[in-house]
C-alpha cells in the first residue's frame, strides 16, 4: 500500500519504492498504475456499450412502433404508402441520373478549356445554367492563380545582356552600340 494513499494498491510486493511511479513528476503529469488503466478502460467501454444499447433499443422500439402503425393500416392506405415510396425511389433516382449527367457535362467543359476535372464535383450544380456559371468562373479564378503562381515563381524583371558576342565563324562581334562601332541585334 502506498502511505500516502492508502485505497492504492501497489504492484510491487516487496514495498519497495516503484522506480516507474515518479517519472513522469518532473513533467508533472501522473502516472498510473496497471489497475487504474484498466479500471478507465472499462468504465469508457461500459459508457461506450451503454450508448450503444440505448441507440439499438430506440430502434427497435421505432421498428415496433412503425409495424404496429402499419397493422393498423388498411389496405387503401398501404397501397398509398407503397405508391408513395415508390414515387420517392423515382424521384431520387432520377436525381441521381441528372446529377451524373451534369458532372459528364462539366467534365466534358472543363476538358475542353484545359482546366482540372478533379474539381469537377465542387462545380456541379442540378441546374445546367448554374453549372455553366461555376465552371466559367472558376476558370478565371484557375487562370488568375496560375498568373500569380508564375510570377511568383519567375520573380524579379527579365536579364538584360550589356556583353559582347562574338561569332566564331566569322569573328563578327554583336551586341548593343556601345559608342565603340558595335551594333545591336
Amino acid at each position: 500500500m502506498d502511505p500516502k494513499n492508502p485505497d492504492s494498491t501497489n504492484s510491487n510486493p516487496a514495498g519497495q519504492p516503484d522506480d516507474n511511479a515518479n517519472k513522469g513528476d518532473d513533467q508533472g503529469s501522473k502516472t498510473f498504475s496497471q489497475d487504474e488503466v484498466n479500471e478507465i478502460v472499462r468504465k469508457r467501454i461500459n459508457e461506450a456499450n451503454a450508448k450503444s444499447e440505448e441507440k439499438l433499443k430506440q430502434a427497435v422500439a421505432d421498428a415496433l412502433a412503425e409495424q404496429e402503425r402499419k397493422a393498423k393500416l388498411t389496405d387503401e392506405q398501404r397501397a398509398t404508402e407503397a405508391q408513395k415510396a415508390k414515387e420517392e425511389e423515382i424521384a431520387k433516382r432520377e436525381h441521381d441520373v441528372t446529377m451524373r449527367e451534369r458532372r459528364n457535362e462539366a467534365i466534358e467543359i472543363m476538358v475542353q478549356q484545359k482546366l482540372p476535372t478533379s474539381m469537377v464535383d465542387y462545380i456541379v450544380d442540378q441546374d445546367v445554367e448554374k453549372t455553366k456559371a461555376n465552371i466559367t468562373q472558376f476558370s478565371k479564378d484557375w487562370q488568375k492563380a496560375l498568373e500569380d503562381a508564375v510570377k511568383a515563381k519567375v520573380g524579379g524583371s527579365t536579364p538584360t545582356d550589356k556583353g559582347k558576342r562574338t561569332d566564331t565563324r566569322n569573328g563578327r562581334t554583336y551586341g548593343r552600340d556601345n559608342g565603340a562601332g558595335v551594333t545591336s541585334l
